[in-house]
């Protein structure tokens, strides 16, 4: 009976221990999914706020100014798309997409991964 009774004890405890294992890798899955779609938030800032700016800045000095802007080939190891539609610059990722503003629609071209030249030519940006 006694011996019955220890494994009884044993099967429960080492149950418990199990559930509490699973539960505790889901809750770092679930953690390291958080962290991995804040890296894409930031890092898809980042190169928003890179492409915004050069063209923004682009516009603000005038008819002639022109500036070179490499994009980078890939978003943390992840393909993405950029495009630019009604002033609007947005990045697209698998499952998100990210807008950012720009001073203007005027905009001729689009912006592609590795380097792009950007002019303002009489108040309108050209992209090539």
């Amino acid at each position: 009976m006694r011996k019955m009774q220890a494994a009884m004890e044993f099967m429960v405890i080492l149950g418990a221990f199990v559930f509490l294992l699973a539960a505790s890798i889901h809750v770092s899955m679930q953690k390291t999914r958080e962290v991995e779609q804040a890296s894409d938030d930031l890092e898809a800032g980042r190169i928003l706020e890179m492409a915004s700016s050069k063209l923004n800045t682009a516009l603000l000095e005038g008819d002639g100014f022109s500036a070179n802007l490499t994009l980078p080939e890939k978003m943390r190891g992840k393909g993405y798309s950029i495009n630019i539609s009604n002033g609007v610059l947005y990045i697209s990722l698998p499952g998100n997409t990210y807008p950012t503003r720009l001073l203007t629609s005027n905009i001729t071209g689009s912006l592609r991964k590795g380097e792009n030249m950007i002019s303002n030519r009489n108040g309108g940006l050209y992209i090539s």
